[in-house]
């Protein structure tokens, strides 16, 4: 008897994209020999090490015994090779891994010669600190040393010893996830040549961030308050890896574990004196350039020589002219706009409704938004290095409203969602600055706005007042109010010269070189028409042309780096979700085209009862085919999968091919049957048909 199938759905699904990224990742894709080669991707700033294992493998030789173990670098690193045995059988498996921060075999220096973490002609009473197991299931570390500072309040503290930023505690949770995550509030993760990690915990504020170096005796944060009300206190120690891996006849990996070692810290205290620092001594600390430069090369040295004596400036927000008789334009808006009920100040949406209630024209309108932020936001000193672009717009908005403090990126996020609440074009804008002739060493935000068809730029940050001294002081300074963009250019230079709103940018090498008068004879560029442009472009379109802008402009500095770094990952991100958006609605289509083929195969198997009309019954094949197509078309239109996207976009193919003929099959079948009278039709159902899954 002739056996017409049902055919099952595909149903091999991407996962979805996450910024969320785990430090490490481990993926595969099919080689060239019909085999799987596995791979690892180090997001993160520091080695790590892998370890996979492999409960069940079926038709498979491995490259490697299990449970596999590697160090890898950040990047991608090949890890081990699976081949097919035979053809016969299809090919199974089921494995798990893990990670750990660290090198497999670290050669810790553990006579290093530290540099107090306090600064220079500053003293602090060291204390011992006992070890604190968040987890109970860890295990205990090995020679546990740690060391604390009992110092003055408002102290800031700095690098021991040189390395790069691998994790940072801000609020809640390290921004890097495969470190140490035990301790207060607070902390700060630094990685070492020599793959030691060393620890800076209790801290207020964080002025560093993942990914950047930092120098011996380079600030990296505020300590904290001390546990007794004795002013304030971090704690300071360095761990390396001590793994144990499984043995060899463990290839599931079930007596992997790691330990941290822990160095018992010596400290430069002068030219003659290396010690361990002894609890309950005061201690001061001297700055040496040997100890500072020990683990620099020649080239860095001479760098460091150089900045040194050119250092940059601490203040973050421009100290302002506070001569007597300025004439404040703005007094009635003013009064009128800090007359704003506390009750309607919890959310931008009600600041806006009373901003428009009360203002009519764009220009009294971005006055009364201005002086409210200015003279209601705090600047959060203790948190003033903490700028971190990549938060969601709602937080930057909605923590300065319930703390009544911010940086800059808050002043700039509440400026301008208040604008466009109000019916006013406004934009945030992304930057760096220059103060007394030198650029400053970490971004800023600030705002613009359409008032009257006519661009101008905002700073609400600096136009609330001043830093001077580790004290803010609030003192309106209207020079940041209503900018003209061709004067805001000389200490705000925005990343995308897009946001310069000027025919004839400047580059950041004339920034730097204070280079900022319009220049004609360079090509022009209608700013305008741009942004109109940028309007109308889809998110990753507007990431490609700021992206190409920067690099356009010269990547001057590591806050333009980073900035653009950051931009091509997201580029990158918005692809590969398309991609799997893509991918995913294919299989929804192929899975819908099969349920309908299926519903035509139950009611043929039936003999067309109960009875339909011959164009309903034509429709469910039709159907089928329409989907199926689509499917197709959505699978034509990935654009550059990776290998592994590749063999799952085959098999689909394949899959939607081999659909389509069996509908072609039934289809070429229903012509005939409906060419034929009633009588003639009922013979063809002859055939005694079974379906199968």
């Amino acid at each position: 008897m002739k056996k017409i199938s049902l055919i099952s759905g595909f149903l091999i699904l991407f996962n979805s994209v996450s910024f969320a990224q785990k430090p490490i990742e481990l993926n595969y894709y099919l080689n060239g020999h019909g085999g799987y080669t596995f791979y690892s991707e180090n997001h993160d700033f520091c080695n790590y090490i892998v370890i996979v294992s492999m409960s069940n493998m079926r038709n498979l030789k491995a490259s490697s015994s299990f449970p596999f173990a590697a160090e890898v670098k950040p990047g991608k690193y090949t890890l081990f090779e699976l081949s097919p045995i035979s053809g016969e059988n299809f090919p199974a498996l089921k494995y798990a891994y893990t990670y750990f921060a660290g090198c497999s075999k670290p050669d810790v220096k553990l006579d290093f010669p530290y540099l107090l973490p306090i600064g220079a002609g500053k003293e602090a009473e060291a204390f011992n600190y006992e070890y604190v197991n968040s987890n109970p299931d860890d295990p205990e570390p090995k020679n546990w040393y740690g060391i604390g500072f009992k110092t003055a309040s408002g102290d800031t503290v700095y690098a021991a010893r040189r390395g790069t930023v691998v994790g940072m505690k801000d609020t809640t949770e390290f921004l890097s996830p495969g470190h140490d995550n035990s301790g207060e509030i607070g902390k700060v993760e630094i990685a070492h040549i020599d793959c030691s990690f060393g620890v800076y915990e209790s801290l207020s504020g964080i002025f560093v961030r993942p990914g950047q170096r930092v120098e011996t005796g380079e600030p990296i944060g505020i300590a904290a308050d001390g546990p007794d009300s004795e002013g304030r206190s971090f704690r300071f120690s360095v761990h390396y890896n001590d793994l144990r891996i499984a043995p060899a006849n463990d290839p599931e990996g079930k007596g992997v574990k790691q330990f941290w070692a822990y160095v018992p810290l010596s400290f430069w205290l002068d030219q003659n004196k290396i010690t361990r620092l002894t609890p309950g001594m005061r201690y001061e600390c001297l700055l040496n350039d040997s100890i500072i430069t020990l683990e620099m090369e020649k080239s860095q040295i001479k760098k460091w020589k150089k900045d040194k004596a050119h250092p940059l400036p601490v203040t973050l927000i421009k100290p302002v002219n506070t001569s007597k008789g300025v004439v404040n334009e703005y007094a009635a808006i003013d009064k009128i706009a800090l007359k704003l009920p506390d009750s309607l100040s919890k959310s931008t949406e009600s600041i806006a409704g009373y901003i428009t209630a009360n203002f009519k024209t764009e220009n009294d309108k971005a006055r009364a938004i201005f002086i409210w932020i200015a003279s209601n936001i705090q600047y959060d000193l203790e948190n003033m290095f903490a700028l971190n672009f990549y938060e969601k717009k709602e937080e930057k908005i909605s923590k300065p409203l319930k703390t009544r403090k911010g940086i800059c990126e808050n002043y700039a996020a509440l400026f301008t969602d208040i604008c466009l609440k109000t019916g006013i074009k406004s934009f945030v804008i992304e930057g760096y600055t220059k103060q007394n002739g030198l650029a400053d060493y970490i971004p800023h935000a600030w705002s613009a706005a359409l008032i009257d068809s006519s661009w101008f730029t905002f700073d609400p940050t600096w136009g609330s007042g001043y830093v001077k001294s580790g004290k803010f002081y609030r003192k309106i300074n209207n020079e940041y109010f209503k900018t003209v963009p061709s004067s805001l250019v000389t200490s705000h230079m925005p990343f995308d010269y897009l946001w310069q709103f000027l025919y004839y940018p400047i580059t950041n090498q004339e920034f730097y070189e204070g280079k900022t008068k319009e220049n004609k004879s360079k090509p022009y560029f209608n700013y305008v028409d741009s942004i109109q442009q940028y309007e109308k472009q889809n998110h990753t379109e507007q990431l490609l042309a700021s992206a190409s802008r920067i690099e356009r402009n010269g990547i001057k500095n590591s806050m333009i780096f980073d900035r653009l770094q950051h931009i091509r990952m997201e580029i990158e991100q918005d692809k590969q979700s398309k991609s799997i958006n893509l991918y995913n609605a294919a299989v929804s289509d192929f899975n819908d085209g099969i349920s309908d083929y299926n519903d035509f195969i139950q009611y043929r198997n039936k003999k067309f009862i109960p009875k339909k009309p011959d164009q309903e019954i034509r429709n469910m094949l039709d159907s089928s085919a329409m989907k199926l197509k689509s499917s197709k078309t959505k699978l034509s239109e990935v654009v550059n999968p990776d290998e592994n996207a590749v063999a799952m976009i085959h098999q689909l193919n394949k899959s939607v091919d081999e659909a389509f003929a069996r509908v072609i099959e039934q289809q070429d079948w229903l012509k005939k049957y409906f060419s034929k009278g009633q009588s003639d039709r009922k013979m063809m159902f002859y055939e005694k048909i079974e379906t199968l899954y």
